[in-house]
C-alpha cells in the first residue's frame, strides 16, 4: 500500500478539524437560540391552526425529549373587537417527534392544552369573533374538510377548558355578560388532523352552553367536520370535572332545549359525551 502524503494528510486533519468546530459552533448556537426558534414555531403553528395572532408570555423547550412548554399563551381577536384575547391558556406543552420533520409531516407524540377562558364576543354590529377562526371560515364558506390522511398527526390530545365567558354589545353601552363554568377535561387520541384542535374547543366549550344560539353560530356544521376527521378517535382515560349541570346554564328556551339534545347525541357518536 502506498503511504499517504504527509502534506495531503495535514490538509485532511485540518478539514476534520475546521468540520468538528463548525459543527460544535452550530449546536452552541441552536442550543442558544432553541427558545426563541421554539417560540417562533409555536405562534407560527398558533397562526395556522387558528388563523389570528398569538403572544407567549414564558416559553421552555425541555431537556431531554425537547418538548416544549409554553406558559401564557393568548390569541388575540381579530380586528374590530373591543376585548385583546379570544383565547386565554395558562399552559400548552407540545411534545413532537422531531424526526417526522425530515420527512414533510408533522407528528406529535402529545399535546397538553389547559383553556382558562374562551371569550365569545358579539359586536355592536352583530360580528361573532369565533367567525374569524380559520375551521368556522371554512365551514361557513361550506368548504368540505378532506376525510383521506392528513400531513398531520396528534397520537394524545389533552383538553381542559375552565370556563366560557359571552360578551353581547348589540344592546348598546356597556355589553350583556354571561359566565358559563365548564370545568372539562379530557384525552383524546389519536388524531389525524393538527387542524381539528381549534374546532374541538369550540365544540365542546359551546356544546355545553346556548352560547351558540344567542351568538348566531352553525355548531352543527363544525360537529358535522368533527365527526368526519375524528371518526377513528377515542377517548383515553376521560373525565369531565363538576357536574353536567352547567351545560344548561341559562338556555331557557326550547329551541336552546333542541339544540342541547342534538349536541349531546353528537359529542355521543363521536366518543366525546360523558353522559
Amino acid at each position: 500500500m502506498t503511504p499517504e502524503h504527509p502534506a495531503r494528510g495535514g490538509r485532511r486533519g485540518r478539514r476534520i478539524r475546521l468540520a468538528a468546530v463548525v459543527t460544535a459552533a452550530t449546536l452552541v448556537v441552536l442550543w442558544v437560540a432553541k427558545d426563541a426558534i421554539a417560540r417562533a414555531v409555536v405562534t407560527g403553528g398558533v397562526r395556522v391552526i387558528t388563523g389570528l395572532s398569538a403572544r407567549i408570555g414564558r416559553l421552555h423547550v425541555m431537556i431531554p425529549g425537547a418538548a416544549v412548554q409554553v406558559m401564557d399563551l393568548r390569541v388575540f381577536n381579530p380586528p374590530g373587537f373591543s376585548e385583546e384575547a379570544m383565547l386565554d391558556m395558562p399552559e400548552l406543552l407540545v411534545d413532537p417527534r422531531w424526526s417526522s420533520l425530515l420527512t414533510g409531516t408533522i407528528h406529535l407524540q402529545e399535546i397538553r392544552l389547559h383553556v382558562r377562558e374562551l371569550v365569545v364576543v358579539k359586536n355592536a354590529e352583530g360580528d361573532v369573533n369565533l367567525h374569524a377562526l380559520r375551521s368556522v371560515r371554512e365551514q361557513r364558506g361550506r368548504q368540505p374538510v378532506s376525510t383521506g390522511r392528513s400531513a398531520s398527526r396528534i397520537d394524545t390530545l389533552e383538553l381542559r377548558i375552565d370556563q366560557l365567558v359571552y360578551k353581547d354589545y348589540t344592546t348598546g353601552g356597556s355589553p350583556r355578560i354571561q359566565t358559563y363554568p365548564i370545568h372539562l377535561h379530557r384525552r383524546y387520541g389519536p388524531v389525524d388532523d393538527l387542524q381539528v384542535v381549534a374546532s374541538l374547543i369550540v365544540v365542546e366549550a359551546l356544546g355545553r352552553t346556548a352560547v351558540a344560539r344567542l351568538a348566531g353560530l352553525d355548531l352543527a356544521g363544525l360537529q358535522g367536520d368533527l365527526l368526519q376527521v375524528l371518526r377513528g378517535a377515542t377517548t383515553l382515560g376521560w373525565e369531565t370535572l363538576g357536574t353536567v349541570a352547567a351545560r344548561g346554564t341559562a338556555v331557557g328556551t326550547k329551541a336552546a332545549e333542541t339544540a342541547s339534545g342534538t349536541t349531546k347525541r353528537v359529542l355521543k357518536t363521536l366518543g366525546l359525551g360523558g353522559e
